[in-house]
């Protein structure tokens, strides 16, 4: 299984990626993606994955609170395109998303 970590480089998916990688596992190497982008959904189709695991957020709290439009665009945004890019490409046909929406739809 081809599977592609977004937030790799922070700290719950350099985790899963190890564990993953010590099971064997496929992990791709993943390229810093701007998950607020919608540009991130032909990007991740393009790599081909089977499974996309979504960690990739915007997680200083300080910096949420003074910056709330870019937090929402990349902790709710993200989300949207990784889901978008499965609906459209039928090989990524699983995805896990490494968090709770409630927080960010309370904004609206």
């Amino acid at each position: 299984m081809r599977i592609i970590i977004t937030g790799a480089s922070g700290q719950v998916g350099r985790a899963l990626q190890q564990v993953l990688s010590e099971q064997g596992l496929n992990v791709l190497p993943t390229p810093r993606f701007d998950v607020a982008d919608h540009a991130i959904v032909p990007q991740l189709s393009a790599l081909s994955p089977e499974l996309v695991i979504h960690c990739a957020a915007m997680t200083n709290v300080d910096g949420c609170a003074t910056d709330p439009d870019t937090a929402f665009k990349v902790n709710a945004f993200g989300a949207i395109h990784r889901t978008a890019a499965a609906e459209r490409d039928d090989q990524i046909n699983r995805g896990i998303f490494a968090g709770e929406l409630r927080p960010a739809f309370d904004m609206l």
